[in-house]
């Protein structure tokens, strides 16, 4: 613990979900409520009715997969003096984790909402490649 403490600077999970097809998509109206929540409180949006998420339909271009490339989403948790003295006390995960979150770190699923709100990729996605929070 002390060696991770006092040489690392940050750690990085990335993970890599498939992009909409921007020939073909389209506003998708199916996805249930209960996302919609998730998102607009990771997002700070008050109204889950406003969050808009897209799907490709499929089409030539993306062999009616619905989907064209991928775009990665990112973790990325700095140490700082706090999370730092947590690491020395040799906790469990979920501890530095909170200790992260409390420092500001954002995590995949959320870096993962904030896509899915831009239109660049499906909720399905975002669910695949990442835990829900707790």
């Amino acid at each position: 613990p002390y060696l991770v403490a006092s040489s690392v600077q940050a750690f990085v999970a990335q993970r890599l979900v498939r992009r909409n097809c921007p020939h073909c998509k389209e506003e998708d109206p199916s996805p249930l409520s209960e996302i919609r929540q998730e998102i607009a409180r990771v997002l700070g949006d008050t109204d889950p009715s406003g969050i808009r998420i897209f799907r490709g339909r499929g089409c030539d271009a993306c062999n009616n997969t619905g989907y064209y490339g991928r775009t990665a989403i990112y973790e990325i948790l700095e140490l700082n003096e706090h999370v730092r003295a947590v690491i020395l006390e040799k906790p469990r995960a979920e501890e530095i984790k909170r200790a992260a979150l409390a420092g500001g770190m954002k995590t995949l699923r959320q870096d993962g909402w904030k896509n899915v709100a831009a239109g660049i990729t499906t909720p399905a996605e975002v669910m695949n490649v990442t835990m829900k929070e707790v």
